[in-house]
């Protein structure tokens, strides 16, 4: 199926992107949802509330012209919430969408490289935990017990006081 494309992102010199201009990011916020700014019926603008963790999108559709211009590629969008009428003007609407589940685990991600000061886990070696198991065996009597305990378990004689 082939979308349509609209006139729209102040290309069309309409009095709303004359006053206010449009988003620098439109295009790219847009992407986040998988959208296309030409495939918004009347689009005007959009942005990002990181507080609320929600896009929104703002067009020339509200209820009075809903019916001419039903905005389905925001409204079949996985990530839609709902929309609003502007209070002063009912001809515009607002759509609300929630961060994409990427964004939602690049979020999460981010977090957790903070939480480690951004150091990589080390991934576990065997070959060189084995290689090493004598010397930090020796030197460490945490992991002597440790072993003790473990080897205890099962059941198999160990000698830790054994040098050599």
């Amino acid at each position: 199926m082939t979308a349509i494309k609209y006139v729209s992102y102040g290309e069309s010199g309409n009095m709303y992107n004359m006053l206010f201009g449009v988003n620098k990011n439109a295009k790219e916020i847009c992407e986040l949802l998988s959208i296309e700014m030409g495939e918004i019926q009347r689009f005007r603008d959009c942005g990002i509330d990181f507080e609320k963790k929600t896009i929104w999108i703002y067009t020339r559709t509200g209820s009075k012209y809903n019916n001419v211009y039903p905005n389905r590629v925001l409204t079949i969008n996985s990530c839609f919430i709902n929309s609003i009428d502007e209070e002063t003007d009912k001809t515009y609407a607002l759509y609300y969408f929630e961060f994409p589940k990427l964004i939602t685990q690049v979020q999460k991600l981010q977090k957790l490289k903070k939480l480690m000061n951004g150091q990589s886990n080390k991934i576990p070696n065997w070959k060189e935990y084995f290689d090493n198991f004598q010397e930090n065996f020796d030197n460490n009597k945490k992991a002597q017990a440790q072993a003790k305990e473990m080897f205890s378990q099962m059941d198999l004689p160990i000698d830790t006081n054994k040098k050599g």
